[in-house]
């Protein structure tokens, strides 16, 4: 049998491995030219010196990438990126062998003297690049790749890709100079690993021995049929985006697996992997997600039942996690908490049959499944070890654990390794806390308030209550090892509660949902003990009265998971405008980053792959509305087309770049529908919208456009 493991996990982990490319690993360094790029004076020209005010602070130099940091009066900075220009590809603006980009995004009027600058830039890169400068080639670690100050002291690493998100990512580009590549390509050769090691974990050894101790048990028929059922909800539920069209750029990073998204490496790659056996398209992340979820549930429920062994709580736990509408809906999104909450589950059922059993093999594979949770989020980084040790002290195991401490001691620092470069990558790509550290007085608070849990217009408050109840009634050892799961879902939430918008709760807080789930399950069968010893005359009405009060509690969280959305409206239009297109190429025309008005909040992220994929060229609409090249020309104009950030002036209806391509080009309808705002606006963009007209269109310029088009 070890041997038989031994050979599959060798073939998993090299399937997995050649399936998902490392660019800046793998690729042979290209060949540099006789003069490269050695400081801004070769970009930009001896002579150059900015504007009055502005200072060039630093040129830091990555392969294939240059970073000119400006910094301006009160504070002001600028950052413009340097890349090789790639035929095909359109860049902000281009010269004879580069492309250039800003980082992050300028307002027209509130950084009037960034774009003055930037255009001034630009003009001396043109004037100076006579094609005969190349930047350091790609892998390259040595000469040519570091940092060159000006007056100014050098600047960390900073957030967000420079070049468009919609067109490619840029490519494991940071200020850390040479070092940002192996980085990177350690993150991928370590979430790879993790990957394959936890997909034998779980198909080889989670999974048939959760299966046979639910068929073994006393329960079997019950169980398996609120399984089959949980099942086939997860697979009916219609897919839906939760994100705030985020979804689209996680997609688009995972398919070109060039950056490392500030998430993490784990899901990442195993996003990669979807997308190449069942498609480009974010449909196939939440295919992927409907199975993994169904995946978890056995895994849950054969804990519940060796964790309690009550009569009862394994079918208690396959109803409640089964059911509980939250987590049918969001086995159905693109959250990345799906693949964790199952990795998690996995290293817990593996773990807790070793505290049991005394399995070595069991401790082993829980390893990879608790380290693959660990990089794929940062706050998993706590998380998934604050699990395995509340399972560790619940178990009440102390000799085995004293014996097994040296080993334990081991595998833990092996997991911290593994985790360094995620975690540095994490510390490198946060930014400012949501809510900062100022109001941590008030964390105990939030973390109930704040908390899924709690919501009952969200999740099934008898639930929670029951797992609460299970305190009460439990005694001695139970409540004791009841009382440390709470402290970690307690740690769980707390950790979130630092940095939480308020819109991420239901997707980010539904996997300590099923703990709750399987608390509840765990307490429920204890409860009903105690009810009958009590008084078995009442107690059929109070067993009813239970059942009654949380099924009424469950469909009450059923209408705010079905309300429409702005996102499925956008969706919707890229799905009509998908079907719509013919089959030769044409070009499609939508709101992009480079179209004004400039802002820092709304995200401009489109599924343009899925029309790449079919041979058509996406283009923001400043390209319009006759794009050079074009035989037909096309437009997606949605409810972003609405949006303003929350710091620009209110107005009503679409947009300056919107505004323009109607009044420029006659637009014909292919698909359109009015629609009113709806209720997912939590960062206020479209405030001041009574509704929306969005739309596919074909695009007529010329003598047939005279005229414009008059929807506004």
């Amino acid at each position: 049998m070890r041997a038989r493991w031994s050979v599959a996990a060798l073939a998993l982990l090299l399937a997995a491995c050649c399936l998902a490319p490392r660019p800046c690993a793998a690729e042979p360094a290209a060949v540099a030219l006789p003069t490269p790029v050695t400081s801004a004076a070769d970009l930009l020209g001896p002579e150059f010196r900015p504007t009055t005010g502005w200072l060039l602070a630093e040129l830091s130099l990555g392969p294939g990438l240059a970073r000119v940091h400006f910094d301006g009066p009160a504070g002001a900075k600028l950052v413009v990126r340097v890349t090789p220009k790639v035929p095909g590809e359109r860049a902000f603006a281009e010269t004879k062998g580069f492309a250039v980009a800003h980082e992050g995004r300028l307002d027209a009027t509130a950084d009037a003297a960034a774009l003055a600058l930037l255009g001034e830039v630009v003009a001396a890169l043109r004037a100076h690049d006579d094609g005969s400068r190349a930047l350091p080639p790609k892998g390259a670690g040595g000469a040519g790749a570091g940092s060159s100050r000006g007056d100014a002291a050098g600047r960390g690493h900073a957030s967000g890709p420079g070049l468009s998100p919609h067109r490619g990512i840029a490519r494991f580009a940071g200020g850390a100079g040479q070092e940002v590549a192996p980085f990177a390509a350690a993150q991928l050769w370590i979430a790879e690993a993790l990957l394959a090691l936890f997909a034998l974990a779980l198909l080889l050894r989670a999974l048939p021995t959760a299966l046979g101790t639910l068929w073994r048990g006393p329960e079997r028929r019950p169980v398996f049929v609120a399984l089959g059922l949980a099942a086939l909800g997860r697979l009916l539920v219609p897919s839906t985006l939760v994100t705030m069209f985020m979804g689209y750029r996680q997609t688009d990073l995972a398919l070109l697996l060039e950056e490392i998204p500030r998430y993490g490496a784990g899901g990442h790659v195993l996003h990669h992997v979807a997308l190449q056996v069942l498609g480009v398209d974010h449909e196939s992340v939440a295919t992927l997600h409907r199975l993994l979820a169904i995946l978890t549930l056995p895994l849950l429920v054969a804990w519940v039942a060796r964790f309690s062994a009550r009569p009862g709580a394994a079918t208690a736990a396959a109803v409640l996690v089964g059911s509980a509408p939250l987590l049918i809906h969001g086995a159905a999104t693109e959250s990345n908490l799906i693949p964790i909450v199952l990795a998690l589950w996995t290293g817990g059922w593996l773990l807790w049959r070793w505290l049991q059993d005394g399995h070595r093999l069991d401790l082993l594979a829980a390893v990879p499944a608790f380290g693959f949770a660990m990089v794929s989020r940062p706050e998993q980084l706590v998380v998934a070890p604050g699990f395995a040790v509340a399972l560790a002290l619940a178990s009440g195991e102390r000799e085995r654990l004293r014996r097994a401490a040296p080993g334990l001691v081991a595998l833990a620092l092996l997991l911290a390794a593994l985790a360094l470069p995620h975690a540095r990558n994490t510390i490198e790509r946060s930014t400012e806390l949501h809510a900062g550290f100022a109001p941590l007085i008030w964390l105990p608070v939030r973390v109930f308030l704040d908390n899924i849990v709690f919501w009952p217009h969200h999740f099934p408050i008898v639930t929670t209550a029951l797992a609460a109840l299970g305190l009460a009634f439990g005694w001695g050892a139970e409540r004791r090892r009841l009382v440390w799961l709470w402290l970690f879902l307690l740690l769980w939430g707390g950790v979130y509660t630092l940095d939480l918008p308020r819109i991420s709760v239901p997707r980010l807080m539904a996997g300590s949902a099923t703990v709750v789930c399987a608390l509840a399950a765990a307490a429920l069968p204890e409860l009903l003990a105690t009810l009958r010893d009590r008084d078995p005359a009442r107690f059929p009405r109070r067993r009813a009265l239970i059942f009654g009060a949380w099924l009424l509690a469950t469909v009450a969280t059923v209408p705010v998971l079905l309300r429409p959305s702005n996102q499925r409206l956008e969706e919707t239009m890229f799905r009509r405008a998908l079907a719509l297109l013919p089959a030769e190429p044409a070009c499609i025309l939508r709101l992009g980053d480079h179209d004004p008005p400039y802002g820092r909040e709304v995200h401009r992220y489109h599924p343009d792959y899925l029309f790449r994929a079919r041979g058509h060229r996406v283009l923001d609409l400043r390209e319009g509305p006759a794009p050079a090249g074009c035989r037909q020309t096309y437009a997606l104009l949605g409810t972003r087309c609405y949006a303003r950030d929350r710091a620009t002036p209110t107005e009503k209806g679409p947009n300056q770049s919107c505004r323009e391509l109607r009044a420029r080009a006659r637009l014909q309808p292919l698909w359109e529908e009015r629609a009113p705002v709806q209720w997912d606006d939590p960062f206020a963009w479209w405030r001041q919208q009574d509704g929306f007209v969005v739309g596919f269109y074909r695009v007529e310029s010329g003598e047939a456009a005279r005229g414009g088009d008059s929807r506004r």
